[in-house]
């Protein structure tokens, strides 16, 4: 059997986050057991949060957004392979972390919203990923929505 890495995610849970964030708690809630122990969410800091806490949609936010936290924490923590989701309106990568990170071969790929940028991402070495327009999806299934008894 070949032994891997368990991913880091970084979960920005900054207020431009909060319309997809119980989308992607419950896409991540089945994948837990092949994550890192601990879900790293950012905003202008990072916070670990456990699995259990997951489940229950905890969120920890400052409401802004910055990457050079997280950055400094892949390097503080020698994280090898993490997956970062995030709307991209996160500001630049500084230039030395991105040295650093591609120099130690971090594996990073991005999740980026439908309504976000990844420009940001291009720092890292790894691939992008755009979720599909999930607020469309939310207002079509409120509208063939029918209250039991109504006509």
């Amino acid at each position: 059997m070949q032994r891997f890495d368990r991913a880091h995610i970084y979960l920005d849970v900054s207020g431009s986050m909060d319309t997809v964030l119980p989308f992607v708690y419950g896409a991540l809630v089945p994948l837990l057991p092949y994550l890192h122990k601990r879900v790293h969410l950012f905003s202008t800091e990072i916070t670990d949060i456990r699995p259990e806490q997951i489940r229950r949609g905890a969120i920890n936010t400052t409401w802004g957004t910055e990457i050079d936290c997280v950055t400094r924490h892949m390097l503080e923590n020698k994280v090898k392979r993490a997956l970062l989701l995030t709307d991209g309106w996160v500001g630049k990568v500084p230039k030395e972390h991105a040295t650093e990170l591609r120099k130690r071969k971090v594996r990073v790929n991005t999740v980026i919203t439908d309504f976000g940028e990844n420009c940001f991402a291009k720092a890292f070495h790894g691939k992008s990923y755009r979720l599909p327009k999930i607020t469309d999806k939310i207002a079509n299934l409120c509208e063939n929505y029918e209250i039991e008894g109504e006509q």
